[in-house]
């Protein structure tokens, strides 16, 4: 990795993949310090990348909603889900989307669960 990032030929899209990567295998170690570092690093070099401004704004949005979605913090998911472009969608990866999918029809489920005991 070392080596990818001190190489001479690296962009700023190529390291915000990487860092991308990191947060994924430390998100997948239910390690989310290091996982939000990471993607806190992907998303300044992602930005620079004006060519993928929009595809790194969408996929860090939604990496943050699942943070907070495994917190169980839904008032902080529902008010990132707003801010959600959903023409935008069209840059996540199948699996990324699916799992999207799965949060809207958990908090769908949620606030239905919500209103009925009113």
């Amino acid at each position: 990795m070392d080596s990818i990032i001190h190489s001479k030929n690296v962009t700023n899209y190529d390291l915000y993949n990487l860092y991308l990567l990191k947060y994924l295998t430390y998100k997948t170690l239910l390690n989310y310090p290091e996982a939000e570092e990471n993607l806190n690093v992907a998303e300044k070099y992602g930005l620079k990348s004006s060519k993928y401004k929009v595809e790194v704004e969408t996929r860090v949005l939604i990496e943050r909603i699942f943070i907070q979605f495994d917190y169980l913090k839904y008032d902080k998911v529902k008010e990132l889900l707003q801010k959600v472009n959903k023409s935008n969608l069209k840059y996540l990866d199948a699996e990324t989307y699916g799992f999207y999918i799965s949060v809207l029809g958990t908090m769908n489920s949620l606030n239905s669960l919500s209103l009925n005991h009113l």
